[in-house]
């Protein structure tokens, strides 16, 4: 369970990280750049069209000082570079070639970005705060203070209070002579003009010097804490929260499950080891509660067939001993020698009736067993059921002596096709008629109807009934009323237990009752297709 547990947290946690950590696989970032393209060219590209025509009466070398000396006039960062500088800081495609707008966000910071005309410069314009112009505003107010704060102090003071004002800053403050700064001679000449500079370092973090005034002086400021740490511990923080918010989830669903599994695993085990009686008890609000029922259904129907082959064998054995015996007895009679001619006519004619017994019997079981399997969709058609019903019904009629067989079949099933196996609906219907006539005083009454999507075959007859305690009995394989010694002129008990063979083949039921007419009555019901 912890192994699917750990297989399935993967399956979260690395689609969310490459979503969070890599914008490349984040959708989000993909619809924002091109929303933000599409805005941002939409509002600047009048702006563009003016700077160009002001431009246009001026040399290209005179352009990047003339634009220099808008720059107080925009929000915005406005600047002339080449076309290969462009492409090269921006690393955008050839269709800045083209004179298209050209928006890109590298280092956070969106640039729309256009060339001028045919010439061999564009026009950039960041359209966010730089990096430079973010940091600068940020440390202004506290250089100021930091400033103001020694500018009150003998210069003999700054290093014990450099020591008080450490404990209140979460970076390291040092006083340093201008002579041991550690600046290009670029950021040193910067220094000397402003009276302050920075440097970024590599992880983002930031180093500022100060000049004191009337002091060689200078104060150290950082680095200070990487912004971007902020923003990884933010998500970081968040990423272990929602992964384990999501852990306790699965966790919690999967632990249940885990067990329900397990015990049905183990009533399996055992159910296989002999143990036919187990059956998986769980709770109905569980997630395997499903197919706990199915293994419930399946062992039942596993241990009703294999209690149904033990019957059906030890009934097998009781019909065979008897023929046998017979057979047994009357071979010996034949070769005995004081067999008289009478007696050897009389012991040849008992070995034939035996043999026909257990002809009858093989082939009573094998039509059993064929209705005992899986239905077989391909004995199944479009047939006429009341036609075939009909014809039955006259032909039992016919052979019975002095028996009145009755057909009442409805107008709605009058000469319809109904999707059945038509040979074994005939086979039920001759089980059923022959069982009735061998019980019927002078009436059998057929009945044949439709109700509801489900089709009835009834067969009843004014004989003497069946007891309730024996009905269930009689369904059963070589079960039969009032006959222990069976044999084929009476029949094994198969007929009925086909009949209702035939019926599960069906998806249907069989059923017996009591008939007005007095005698038994056997209800054959499915559901049904007609056309």
């Amino acid at each position: 369970m912890f192994r699917a547990f750990f297989r399935l947290l993967l399956v979260i946690l690395v689609p969310l990280v490459l979503a969070i950590y890599v914008e490349s696989y984040n959708p989000v970032f993909w619809v924002q750049k091109q929303t933000a393209e599409y805005y941002f060219t939409t509002l600047f590209k009048g702006t563009f069209f003016l700077i160009e025509q002001k431009l246009e009466g001026l040399p290209e070398e005179e352009w990047e000082t003339e634009v220099a000396q808008w720059k107080n006039e925009f929000g915005y960062q406005l600047s002339i570079s080449s076309l290969n500088e462009v492409i090269e800081e921006f690393e955008v495609g050839e269709n800045i070639y083209n004179g298209e707008f050209v928006f890109t966000d590298n280092d956070d910071t969106g640039h729309l970005i256009r060339r001028i005309g045919q010439s061999g410069a564009a026009i950039v314009l960041a359209l966010e705060e730089t990096d430079d112009e973010e940091t600068q505003r940020a440390a202004s107010g506290t250089l100021f203070l930091l400033k103001d704060y020694f500018s009150r102090t003998p210069e003999s003071e700054w290093p014990k209070q450099i020591g008080r004002l450490q404990s209140a800053f979460g970076f390291e403050l040092k006083l340093v002579d201008l002579e041991d700064l550690p600046l290009a001679e670029e950021e040193l000449s910067e220094f000397r003009e402003s009276g302050y500079t920075w440097e970024d370092e590599e992880d983002e973090s930031s180093v500022f010097y100060l000049a004191m005034e009337g002091s060689r002086q200078v104060l150290i400021a950082g680095p200070t804490f990487p912004s971007t740490n902020v923003f990884y511990l933010l998500v970081s923080t968040l990423v272990v929260a929602f992964l384990l918010v999501i852990s306790l989830a699965l966790l919690s669903w999967l632990m249940p499950l885990w067990r329900d599994l397990k015990t049905l695993d183990q009533t399996a085990r055992e159910f296989g080891q002999g143990h036919l009686e187990r059956r998986v008890e769980i709770r109905k609000s569980s997630i395997a509660a499903r197919l706990a029922g199915s293994f419930n259904g399946m062992a039942n129907s596993i241990q009703k067939l294999l209690r149904s082959h033990q019957q059906l064998t030890n009934a097998v054995a009781h019909d065979l001993r008897t023929p046998l015996a017979r057979l047994r007895f009357a071979v010996e009679m034949l070769e005995s020698d004081d067999c008289t001619d009478e007696e050897r006519t009389r012991y040849r004619k008992s070995v034939n009736n035996s043999i026909g017994v257990l002809e009858d019997l093989i082939n009573q079981l094998l039509i059993y067993s064929r209705y005992s399997r899986q239905t077989d969709i391909n004995h199944f058609n479009q047939s006429k059921l009341s036609v075939i019903v009909r014809e039955e019904v006259e032909m039992q009629e016919a052979e019975s002596n002095g028996l009145h067989c009755e057909f009442i079949c409805d107008e709605f099933m009058e000469g319809r096709s109904v999707w059945v196996d038509s040979r074994a609906i005939t086979r039920a219907l001759d089980n059923m008629l022959s069982n009735a006539s061998r019980f019927a005083r002078s009436v059998i009454r057929v009945t044949l109807y439709q109700k509801s999507g489900t089709c009835y075959l009834k067969v009843e007859d004014d004989g003497q009934g069946i007891p309730v305690s024996e009905r269930e009995r009689i369904l059963q394989p070589f079960a039969q009323l009032n006959n222990p010694e069976r044999g084929a002129s009476s029949g094994h008990g198969l007929g009925l237990a086909i009949v209702s063979q035939i019926a599960q083949w069906h998806g249907g039921t069989l059923k017996i009752f009591d008939s007005p007419l007095g005698g038994a009555g056997f209800e054959f019901s499915w559901p049904v297709k007609t056309g």
